[in-house]
């Protein structure tokens, strides 16, 4: 078995390192990966001597690796749900209406839709 969910991106030993050289690792954004599909968040008290033991340990193979979750910028998902207002009313012939709802129930707030500039006020 292996660590396989799409949500996290493995980090290789070397960012690893770097991240240390920078202070930026350990940290809560970062996890401990297992070849049974499982992780372990780190935090800020997680100490270098099990970074190494884990990555040693596992030979840095599935076992010993890390990861950091995968986000979307804000930017990115602005970019995004633009785009997937031209599909719906380009594409599919939705009206602003309609737009709109759909956007509300993907968890978009009015005034996100507003700055969108796609209302059916």
């Amino acid at each position: 078995m292996a660590y396989t969910w799409n949500g996290m991106r493995k980090l290789s030993w070397e960012e690893v390192k770097e991240l240390g050289r920078k202070g930026e690792f350990p940290s809560n954004k970062y996890y401990f990966l297992y070849d049974n599909g499982t992780e372990v968040m780190m935090d800020t008290d997680t100490s270098w001597v099990d970074i190494i033991e884990h990555y040693e340990e596992n030979g840095g193979n599935v076992g010993g690796q890390f990861g950091a979750e995968r986000s979307i910028g804000y930017e990115r998902l602005e970019e995004i749900a633009d785009n997937l207002v031209d599909y719906m009313s380009d594409c599919l012939g939705f009206g602003a209406d309609r737009t709109e709802k759909i956007l509300e129930r993907i968890g978009m707030s009015k005034e996100e839709i507003k700055e969108l500039g796609w209302n059916s006020e």
